[in-house]
């Protein structure tokens, strides 16, 4: 038999579904809130992704469907766990959900779950479903937990962030002092050469006087030994 809660229902949990994973066999059903929809439809659609290829290809899937909502599903080796929710409700929070259902159903109902057949666990599974189903159906209790670990998940970005600027600021200072490094080598090299081209120039100059003044000699001696071959220096 299918079973209603009988809390009044939001619509973020819908309908949920326990697969055998080895022959696909139903083993639970429970239906949160069928406001507009039959619970027969939602398991309608539960059969048809259990059917689904994809169940062998994801371990866990979110699948749009425009009529009963958005289903997602989780497994592991023994069970297939489904929950139709509606479209807008969190994905994380829908697998936390999953997550809860697994725990719940393997430490209470694992031992007959070889032997079951068709809904026949719907009837124990529903004496803890029913309360975890409207503990999720409560997005805003439930966001309260999320809005904390959004915080702290914040904080740890931010500070990733402070470790990586600071990582990136001690890489430019390494640059910076790279770049100082090689600018007092540069301006060194460049003294040293201007220190030599001084030296250079210095000579050059000494040179040239040597040799204007060796010139201005010879000219002089010139002079005088034409004076005196004249002789005007006996006079």
């Amino acid at each position: 038999p299918l079973f209603k809660t009988m809390a009044a229902p939001r619509g973020n949990i819908r309908f949920c579904s326990i697969g055998r994973y080895s022959d696909k066999v139903v083993v639970s059903t429970y239906a949160h809130f069928t406001a507009s929809i039959s619970a027969s439809k939602y398991q309608a659609v539960c059969n048809k992704v259990l059917g689904s290829d994809r169940v062998a290809e994801y371990s866990r899937l979110t699948i749009t469907d425009k009529e009963v909502g958005t289903v997602h599903y989780d497994s592991d080796p023994d069970c297939i766990y489904l929950v139709i929710t509606s479209n807008e409700y969190p994905q994380r929070t829908v697998f936390k959900f999953l997550d809860e259902v697994k725990r719940e159903f393997s430490g209470q109902h694992k031992l007959g779950l070889s032997t079951a057949t068709e809904n026949s666990l719907s009837k124990n599974v529903r004496r803890w479903l029913v309360g975890l189903c409207s503990k999720y159906d409560n997005l805003e209790a439930i966001d309260k937990v999320r809005g904390v670990q959004a915080q702290v998940d914040e904080v740890k970005v931010v500070m990733q962030d402070n470790v990586q600027k600071m990582l990136e600021n001690h890489e430019k200072l390494e640059d910076l002092d790279d770049k100082a490094n090689q600018m007092v080598n540069e301006a060194s090299h460049f003294k040293k050469q201007s220190t030599q081209l001084k030296n250079r120039m210095w000579w050059q100059n000494c040179k040239l006087w040597v040799i204007l003044i060796i010139i201005v000699i010879v000219v002089l001696a010139i002079i005088v030994g034409a004076i005196c071959g004249s002789g005007i220096c006996k006079n």
